[in-house]
Parts: structure tokens; C-alpha cells; sequence
């Protein structure tokens, strides 16, 4: 997702937040699960700081404060993960299911997986 004014982004539903794997908050909020990202935007469309460390993780909130807002209102919008060269396909899909189902597999060593892919700490 790429915000906008925040209203039609779920903070812990949707895909929205620039990390690898998981893409939402990491540890759960004392923001209700409905929680739009527009709850932690300002009046001047700017983060909330004060209320993003307040109720996520240190490592949620710095990722989440690094995300450019737009400077006037504009709508949210939703975005596919591309390749190198920017550019969206099958395969690249399947690498991340491939890395998502994975990523905390019983079947890792070594921190890979038995398909090649990178495992969970």
C-alpha cells in the first residue's frame, strides 16, 4: 500500500508498513484492531510521532516514520512488490509466498530452508 490520507488503510490487516516479510506491525498495538493509519496522522497530514511510539514497537514506529506522506490529501492506494527492474510479475509473487510460508519452517538450518529460501531468526 502506499498511504495517502490514511482512511482506507487497516494498520494490522493490511500490507502497508516498508519491512521485509511481515509488511504490518510486528508486536500488537494498544490501538484497537480496526485502526486506521489515518489515526496516527496529524491535522497538518504529517506523522504523529509522540502517538506512533506511544503504542507500537520501537522497530514498527521507525519504519512506519519513515514512510513519505503527501503533502496535500490524496486517496491510498494499493501497490504490487516489482522486481530489479521494476517491474511486477508471477515469479516474483511466488518468491514471496515461497518466502513467506518458509520463513519460520521447522524445515530451516542454517537459516535456509529445504526450498532455498532465507528462514526466520
Amino acid at each position: 500500500m502506499e498511504v495517502g490520507n490514511g482512511e482506507k488503510v487497516q494498520i494490522f490487516k493490511d500490507n502497508w508498513i516498508p519491512k521485509p516479510m511481515s509488511f504490518k506491525p510486528v508486536f500488537p498495538s494498544t490501538l484497537h484492531k480496526e485502526a486506521r493509519v489515518a489515526e496516527v496522522i496529524g491535522p497538518e497530514n504529517q506523522w504523529n510521532e509522540g502517538l506512533i511510539r506511544q503504542h507500537f514497537s520501537r522497530e514498527d514506529a521507525k519504519a512506519m516514520l519513515k514512510i513519505p506522506l503527501p503533502k496535500e490529501d490524496k486517496d491510498d492506494e494499493v501497490l504490487w512488490h516489482f522486481d530489479r527492474k521494476g517491474l511486477y510479475s508471477v515469479k516474483i509473487s511466488y518468491q514471496i509466498a515461497l518466502q513467506l510460508k518458509f520463513y519460520n519452517s521447522p524445515s530451516c538450518s542454517n537459516n535456509v530452508s529445504s526450498a532455498g529460501m532465507i528462514c526466520g531468526p
